[in-house]
């Protein structure tokens, strides 16, 4: 069983959970639990809701053609809005990877002061990244 500082870092990789104190890193990490699988085993099956925050600690997972290695994360968006897979998802390479249940996470953002507002400024974040490069946000823009 991996230690609770493996925990924090494996987690504190998520861009995501970027914004977040260390306090409230620590809650998720609570939340979270370790998988092993071996190569082959069929991590979620195509059509399943993807609803899981699952970050890649060794070894490989196969989506379709994308892989997913060491340090990466399957869908970081998917406890905070759950999308069916295309594709199973299996074990490329032997893996050890860490997961938080939406449901875990959507209670944490209910009981964790400041959860919700620190993940909502890295989804912002994200948003204003995937802007149209020719949009300035009208609060830049001097008249």
């Amino acid at each position: 069983m991996p230690s609770r500082v493996e925990t924090l870092i494996a987690l504190g990789r998520v861009p995501l959970l970027a914004q977040l104190t260390t306090r409230q890193l620590a809650d998720v990490a609570e939340r979270a639990r370790w998988v092993h699988a071996k190569p082959g085993a069929i991590v979620m099956t195509a059509g399943d809701p993807l609803d899981a925050l699952i970050v890649v600690d060794d070894g490989e997972l196969a989506i379709g053609e994308r892989r997913v290695g060491k340090g990466e994360v399957v869908d970081e968006l998917a406890c905070v809005a759950p999308l069916a897979a295309a594709h199973d998802l299996r074990v490329a390479r032997a893996v050890r990877l860490v997961r938080v249940e939406r449901v875990d996470f959507e209670e944490l953002v209910d009981d964790v002061p400041g959860l919700a507002a620190a993940v909502c400024r890295a989804l912002g974040e994200r948003a204003r990244r995937a802007e149209d490069r020719d949009y300035r946000s009208p609060l830049l823009t001097r008249s």
